[in-house]
Formats: structure tokens, C-alpha cells, sequence
């Protein structure tokens, strides 16, 4: 077999797997080779990660959208309905009613394509550098369902664009204007001891005038002077029981206000929605300006960029065909893209921060059974990012939520076994299992008042995952320099932490190796 037919055995190889597979660099096969001195090692290693569900903290599988869904959508997933349904409660007298869109079901699921090209220099006998620039591409898919059956809210009327009701504000305006009249004639005639007929004082008639106003402020957004700069975004509809309370509680102060002498014309209708949300509206909500989120959860996302440049060396302590041991060190630069907190769903190319990662690779080789351990630390370092400060189970959040913090991200620990037999010289069948762990995030720097500590929650993260592989590989031109191929694939079995992806790996590698000076020494 000719140099160039073995190139193309191996390019084969690699495409296949990379067809059929996907992984991180951790799931190949780890050789604890260190390169002769004077040759370069060009190693193109593309993996394909993907995963729909996550480990929540006890352990237990979940959907990636979880925190995205909710069987009764309302303030737990949208904070800003919090406000509108405190006012219904207020102005109906239940205490129990929920504001609810319906049920709200985000399916997402995710995968990380990377295509790192290592170069590898053997600078001494027992020194390999290493340099390694990675391609990254991130896509999410998410789908909204909505039922709102179950549902009770539609568009607040204040909202004249997403609501279709050109005169829902002006109305509405119109009401909370004549409820300050009213209450301004009934301060002015207590101020000049006179009565209010038909009530049994005028201080609780302004009383119920007041508190009445101060609803319907808080659940529209609108005042006498205007629209607030964020809307909520729902309220009860027209046919929910509660919608028909609001009508019955404004006619009966507009009669009592008549009756009093205070009011010139009956309180205008407060304008409600007839229609229940739909999964477009949500969209709507999360985008517009109008209610403060200027947020989106796109059908799909995908964001190309440079990942985290790697510069890293090798130390051969022990270098014996049958026995070896190396130490690695490695820094990871700030060159990849965060997440954007506007994207809900959005999967950054990296941390964007610096990195220094300590390990070791040792191999056991002394026949046709093998045995190859790998381990590292991570000391991860202070980085700067955007970020919504919300609670981990509520990323819904309003934009003015969103601040410039400082993460110093939790340390992480790597130790993976790969046991091997040779099926054929040159070629090997293995498997893996690994162990890793992430200690928790820590955040500072936020605004005066920002409980940062939040974004602190479920940071941490734990797994194991087990898998598989082959390794190929052939010497080349005189028997010295080799020609390396593999395909791996792992899976998550277990984790925890909260947002651990039940991630699968899929990696392949091809490795070709060229003299750069002086004379080619075979490889241990």
C-alpha cells in the first residue's frame, strides 16, 4: 500500500465517522505518545455533541425545555404577570385566582459541532508544544406549543398593535381618567365636610375609587398620564369569570359615583381581550418592546465563531514502548463567542476566559490487551459577560434584568480509563468511561441591589459517561512517522447539577505526521 493510498484510508475513515458520530477531544484515544523531535503532528479532530434533556440536581432526566414550558404559564413563567394578577385579585376579591396563559410547551434540543486543527511540534526528546484552534458551530432547535384551553388571559388592550385594538388605550385611559376625577370631587367635598348619596360615607366611596384606579393602573400599564414604559402583557379575558367581575365591580362604582353626584357619565367599559393566547403571541410578548423582555427563543438558532485557542506541552517522564507516562499542561484563551442573554436558547463557542488545565496521560501496552488512564484539573479564571439575573428555573426575564457581571467560573476535574485490545497490528477496538466534575459558578460586579447569588444556583455539575471506540494506525514512508485514525462515541449515564446535558459524543480523528529537521526517529 502505497503513502497516498494510506492517506486516503484514512481520510475515509474520518469522514465516516464524522457521518456516524460525535465527541469531544476527551473521547478519543489517548496514546501518552510524546512526538520525536523535529516532526509535526497535524491533527484534525472534528466531534459532534448533541442533547435534548439535562440532569436536573437530584439526578433525574428532564427536558432541555423544562424550565421553558409550564403546564399553567403565568407568572412563574412570565415575571411581569406577577403585577396584573395581584390587581385582579385586588379588584375581584379572590384571593386564589392565577393569571394563566394556558400550558406552554418548549421543546429544544441542542448540539455542538467543533472542528479543532491541532498542530504538535516534538520541540525535544521529551518535550512535545501543542497548539490547537478550534472551529466551533452551535445550533438549537426550540418549538412552542401553546393550549390555551386552559387558559383565561389575551392580550392587554393597552398593547394596541399586538392586541389589534387601535382604541384599547385611549379607553383605558379614558376610565382611570374619570376614576381620578371622581376621587378628586369626593377628597374636595370631604375637605368641605359635604355628603355623598347613595354611600355610606365618602371616605369609603373614595376608598373604593382609589383602590379601583390603582388596579386597573397596575394591570394595564396605563395612567392618566400615560402608558407606563413596560405593559403587561395579559389580562383576564372578556368570558372568564374574572373579566366578567372587572365589568360588574366598574358598573357598580359608576352607579354609586352617579349616585353621589360626583361623576358627569358613566364609567367607560374597561376594554378586555376576547381571544386566549396563541403560540405566535408568545413570540410577540417575548420580542416586543412594549413588555420589557426584548427577548426571543428563535425556531433555530445557529452562531459560527472561534472557540478557545489551546497552547499546551507535554513532558515524557516515562517513554517506554510498553510504558508511558506524560504530564500536560495547557492554556485556553479568551478567543471564543458567549452566549447572548437576549437569545434564550442561544449556546456560546466557549467560556471566553482563561483557562490553566494541569494533567496526566499513562499507558499500559504490553501486549494485546491495553490499558491507557487520563486525568486534568481546570483552574478556570475570572471572565466577563452579559447576563439576565433570574433564578436558574425562571430564565424568562425582563431586559432591564440584564447587567454586565464578572463570572469566576467553578474549577472542573477529568479522569477517564480506556481499555483497549488489538484486534490486528495497528488496529485496536477500546472502550471508555469518564468522570467528570464542575465545582459552581461565582458572580460579581452586578448593580447595587442585584442578587447575583441566583445566577450562582444549580452551577454545578456532574457526570459519567461510558462508551467506545477504534484506533487505527499505520506506520508510513520507512516505517517511522505513522499515519492515526479513530472514531469514539460516549454517552452521559449519569449527572447532576441542574443543567448537565444527557449529552452523546460522537468524535472522530485523523493524524498525519511530516519531518521538519533533522533525521526521523521512530515513535515509541
Amino acid at each position: 500500500m502505497t503513502y497516498l493510498q494510506r492517506v486516503a484510508r484514512g481520510v475515509c475513515l474520518s469522514v465516516a465517522m464524522l457521518l456516524t458520530r460525535h465527541g469531544r477531544a476527551e473521547a478519543q484515544i489517548i496514546d501518552a505518545r510524546l512526538i520525536p523531535a523535529g516532526t509535526l503532528r497535524v491533527s484534525f479532530t472534528p466531534e459532534y455533541q448533541s442533547w435534548d434533556r439535562m440532569f436536573d440536581q437530584n439526578g433525574d432526566v428532564i427536558p432541555l425545555g423544562k424550565y421553558l414550558s409550564s403546564d399553567s404559564a403565568g407568572w412563574n413563567l412570565f415575571p411581569s404577570l406577577a403585577a396584573p394578577e395581584a390587581a385582579v385579585r385586588a379588584i375581584t376579591g379572590n384571593p386564589n385566582y392565577r393569571l394563566s396563559l394556558g400550558s406552554v410547551l418548549t421543546r429544544v434540543d441542542a448540539d455542538v459541532r467543533r472542528f479543532p486543527f491541532e498542530f504538535s511540534v516534538g520541540l525535544l526528546r521529551s518535550l512535545t508544544l501543542t497548539a490547537t484552534l478550534p472551529i466551533v458551530v452551535t445550533r438549537v432547535n426550540a418549538a412552542i406549543a401553546v393550549d390555551s384551553t386552559s387558559g383565561n388571559a389575551g392580550w392587554n388592550q393597552a398593547a394596541a398593535f399586538e392586541s389589534g385594538n387601535p382604541a384599547g388605550p385611549s379607553r383605558i385611559m379614558q376610565l382611570v381618567s374619570q376614576l381620578e376625577s371622581s376621587a378628586t370631587a369626593i377628597e374636595s367635598r370631604i375637605a368641605t365636610g359635604g355628603s355623598c348619596p347613595g354611600s355610606p360615607s365618602c371616605a369609603e366611596l373614595l376608598a373604593r375609587t382609589r383602590a379601583l384606579e390603582s388596579a386597573l393602573v397596575a394591570l394595564s400599564g396605563v395612567s392618566p398620564t400615560g402608558l407606563a414604559p413596560v405593559l403587561p402583557p395579559a389580562v383576564p379575558t372578556a368570558g372568564s369569570p374574572e373579566g366578567s367581575a372587572i365589568t360588574d365591580v366598574i358598573s357598580r362604582l359608576s352607579a354609586d359615583l352617579s349616585s353621589a353626584g360626583v361623576l358627569g357619565a358613566p364609567l367607560v367599559a374597561m376594554p378586555l381581550p376576547s381571544k386566549r393566547f396563541t403560540p405566535t403571541d408568545i413570540q410577540s410578548l417575548l420580542g416586543s418592546t412594549s413588555f420589557g423582555y426584548e427577548a426571543t427563543i428563535p425556531a433555530y438558532s445557529k452562531r459560527p465563531h472561534l472557540g478557545d485557542i489551546e497552547l499546551g506541552a507535554h513532558w515524557g517522564i516515562v517513554r517506554r514502548p510498553k510504558v508511558r507516562f506524560m504530564a500536560t499542561g495547557v492554556v485556553r484563551l479568551p478567543t471564543a463567542a458567549t452566549d447572548s442573554p437576549d437569545n434564550l436558547v442561544d449556546i456560546g463557542t466557549g467560556d471566553r476566559q482563561t483557562d490553566f488545565v494541569a494533567g496526566m496521560e499513562a499507558a499500559l501496552d504490553p501486549g494485546p490487551v491495553s490499558l491507557t488512564l487520563a486525568g486534568s484539573y481546570n483552574w478556570q479564571q475570572p471572565g466577563i459577560l452579559a447576563r439576565r439575573i433570574t433564578p436558574p428555573n425562571q430564565p424568562i426575564a425582563l431586559a432591564s434584568a440584564t447587567s454586565v457581571l464578572t463570572r469566576d467560573p467553578g474549577n472542573a476535574l477529568w479522569l477517564a480509563a480506556f481499555p483497549a485490545i488489538r484486534l490486528a497490528e495497528g488496529f485496536r477496538i477500546y472502550g471508555s468511561a469518564s468522570y467528570s466534575r464542575k465545582a459552581a459558578d461565582r458572580y460579581s460586579g452586578g448593580p447595587a441591589g442585584a442578587s447575583t447569588p441566583l445566577l450562582e444556583q444549580q452551577t454545578a455539575m456532574r457526570s459519567l459517561s461510558l462508551g467506545g471506540g477504534i484506533a487505527y494506525r499505520v506506520l508510513a514512508r520507512g516505517g517511522r512517522l505513522p499515519i492515526e485514525a479513530g472514531v469514539s462515541y460516549q454517552t452521559a449515564l449519569s449527572g447532576s447539577g441542574g443543567f448537565t446535558p444527557r449529552a452523546t459524543v460522537l468524535t472522530m480523528y485523523l493524524r498525519t505526521y511530516y519531518r521538519l529537521w533533522g533525521e526521523v526517529q521512530a515513535m515509541p
